[in-house]
């Protein structure tokens, strides 16, 4: 009986459960609690570029090993492209778990591809620049 008289004070005096229902959803809007979804969303960026990174590095390594020797057969260029086979899909793999944390995962693939012509085929930038142009 206590308890209800004092709840029936409060309701006189805040103004009904509107107002309680107002107070509840400016303190769940309120910017005060904005770190909790920008921590998330952050997290997001982070993993994006670790795989983004991971993916690059493993595709870098893979593109700048040369053959052991000329690659005189076709068993022996079939055997060598065979051999990098994993760390292009390991790189495939990174390249999708980096979208799925954000879109701009996507162009890792472009950028590995640029890599390759600018770094591995010793090209300078604007021959480069002009296969990308043309």
């Amino acid at each position: 009986a206590a308890e209800d008289k004092a709840g029936d004070a409060v309701r006189a005096r805040s103004g009904g459960e509107s107002a309680a229902f107002a107070a509840a959803l400016l303190f769940a809007t309120h910017p005060i609690h904005v770190e909790s979804v920008s921590n998330s969303t952050g997290r997001a960026e982070v993993m994006c570029a670790m795989f983004y990174m991971i993916g690059f590095l493993v595709y870098a390594r893979t593109a700048r090993r040369p053959p052991k020797r000329g690659l005189e057969s076709e068993g022996e260029a079939a055997s060598f492209f065979l051999g990098m086979l994993p760390n292009l899909f390991t790189m495939l793999f990174m390249c999708c778990c980096a979208m799925l944390c954000k879109e701009h995962g996507v162009t890792l693939p472009v950028i590995c591809v640029i890599w390759d012509a600018y770094v591995c085929t010793n090209t300078s930038v604007q021959e480069v620049l002009g296969i990308v142009v043309a």
